[in-house]
């Protein structure tokens, strides 16, 4: 298993927060909506990144209070790790989005956060959904213990390299990022 450390650029992160998310559409209709808004803005959706943040641990939070942020990230400046994942799509060169403002996002009910330039430790994975799980498991219980970096506090993401419309929904091609600093 192969874990990069690296720095990630900054970002844009425009998202919907699911309660209760897993077990039922409602992560699928997220993503619906965030394509739909994309398509509404003219904003190609292979140009920017789909990022989900799991804000609790489903095997101790009860599912009814679980939160899970998905949105999409709006590269601040070009290269890092979002420009290979748009490039890894066949994109000739990573565009530079034009970064949406909050009134954009009012109507829909989405919000924005901005994240700075950090750190991460990713871990690539090509994996069903039933095992998407492992790789977290690996990354904090192995990976982390073992090595010089501590999680920064900032959420972990799931970042989407090929997006359902090519893959579906049964297997997810994703870099596993926890934001890192040296201890």
């Amino acid at each position: 298993m192969r874990v990069r450390v690296h720095r990630f650029s900054a970002f844009r992160y425009v998202y919907n927060r699911i309660y209760a998310p897993y077990g039922n559409t409602r992560l699928v209709d997220s993503y619906h909506a965030l394509t739909a808004w994309l398509a509404e803005r003219r904003t190609d959706i292979r140009d920017v990144v789909v990022i989900g943040m799991s804000l609790d641990d489903p095997s101790i939070t009860p599912s009814e209070n679980c939160r899970y942020d998905l949105g999409v990230a709006f590269p601040k400046q070009p290269g890092g790790m979002l420009g290979e994942i748009v490039r890894s799509r066949g994109r000739a060169a990573a565009p530079l989005v034009s970064l949406p403002a909050q009134s954009e996002c009012d109507a829909p009910g989405l919000s924005i956060r901005d994240f700075e330039s950090q750190q991460i430790v990713a871990f690539h994975c090509v994996v069903d959904l039933g095992h998407v799980d492992r790789a977290w498991q690996y990354l904090y219980r192995i990976w982390l213990p073992t090595g010089a970096y501590e999680p920064a506090d900032l959420p972990a993401m799931e970042m989407f390299v090929r997006l359902p419309e090519e893959i579906g929904w049964e297997t997810f091609d994703l870099q596993i990022c926890i934001p890192v600093a040296r201890l």
